[in-house]
């Protein structure tokens, strides 16, 4: 067998050595290429996230209230979060942890310095709460005031309820209740805006409660101290010639204070009692049959309304000074969806 000679085995060890070179050449540029796709492909991928997130979270709104103490102001925050999440807008609850009026102003600036687009507030008329809507306002920051107003401050809109609605509800709640057709009804009354909620008690009842016989006493409670109501309902429910067949309360406070009066004396059950509000206590006392109705606006409503009239005024720059919601009742058919297990 011929022998290779010295060049042809220089050769053949040349050639191999090169192949080698030459495919570890293509390894290291297919590696080079796939790392250049994939950051090419993360880069995409943390563009597309970051437009998701512009896009999902157009606006940042702050919700300034006692929402742990306030089941309504609660119930009005998980709303608007709720929808805004669904319109493009963050809103995020900045509770005061007690409603000190410095509590409230303290958040407001701090939502503020927060650079917020939006703030909501839940809060009444007062001088601590009014200068720091005022330093939103000089930020460009607007501000809107729900369930109770700073009226006299640079606040944007109020979102209240529809007292009229409110009187209409209740009368819808005792039709919805009454357990005999001749009714005698004791309202306990105070001054702010009496008038419109008695109207639309009485319009309500003779248009959709025509059926039944009722015969309403009004009592004034404006500014009575809380044993003297305590006392009143129980001279009231014990009083054989008043006979009273059922007690409605204006506000979620008087309910409160309505209903502790009627355990304490032992009178659950000697009338119908319909309330406002929903807090813990009132909506237990729905359940176990001691209060036959609640009546309280819409707080899902009011969400909605907290959310787009922020997003309209900073779109337009146009509002409305005062927006209404409207109300709706809790009896035992539908205390279930409230109430906490």
């Amino acid at each position: 067998m011929p022998q290779r000679s010295d060049q042809e085995k220089v050769h053949g060890r040349t050639s191999k050595k090169t192949d080698f070179h030459t495919i570890r050449s293509l390894v290291i540029i297919f590696i080079l290429f796939m790392m250049i796709v994939s950051a090419f492909v993360f880069l995409r991928m943390q563009v597309a996230n970051v437009s998701t997130d512009e896009q999902k979270y157009r606006y940042h709104y702050v919700f300034v209230g006692d929402t742990g103490d306030s089941r309504m102001l609660e119930i009005i925050n998980d709303a608007a979060g709720e929808y805004g999440r669904k319109s493009g807008v963050y809103v995020e609850a900045l509770d005061t942890g007690d409603e000190s009026d410095s509590s409230y102003a303290d958040r407001i600036d701090m939502a503020v310095a927060m650079g917020v687009n939006g703030i909501i507030v839940g809060a009444q008329e007062e001088k601590d709460i009014a200068d720091a809507v005022e330093r939103a306002s000089v930020a460009e920051i607007p501000v809107v005031t729900v369930l109770s107003d700073c009226p006299d401050s640079l606040r944007k809109t109020f979102i209240e309820p529809d007292v009229y609605d409110v009187g209409r509800t209740y009368a819808r709640s005792i039709i919805a209740v009454a357990g005999a057709r001749k009714l005698n009804i004791a309202v306990l009354v105070e001054s702010d805006d009496n008038d419109r909620f008695m109207a639309g008690l009485s319009d309500t009842l003779q248009n959709e409660g025509n059926h039944l016989d009722i015969n309403i006493i009004t009592e004034d409670i404006t500014d009575m101290p809380n044993f003297r109501l305590m006392d009143l309902v129980a001279e009231m429910l014990t009083d054989e010639e008043m006979d009273i067949d059922m007690l409605l309360c204006p506000t979620e406070y008087t309910t409160q204070i309505v209903y502790q009066s009627v355990m304490d004396h032992d009178l659950a059950g000697s009338s119908q009692i319909i309330g406002y509000g929903i807090n813990e206590s009132l909506l237990r006392a729905v359940s176990n049959g001691e209060i036959s109705a609640l009546v309280y606006i819409d707080a899902d409503q009011t969400g909605m309304e907290c959310v787009d009239t922020l997003n309209g005024y900073i779109d337009s720059g146009v509002t409305r000074d005062h927006i209404t919601v409207e109300s709706i009742m809790i009896t035992s058919g539908n205390i279930g969806r409230y109430l906490d297990e």
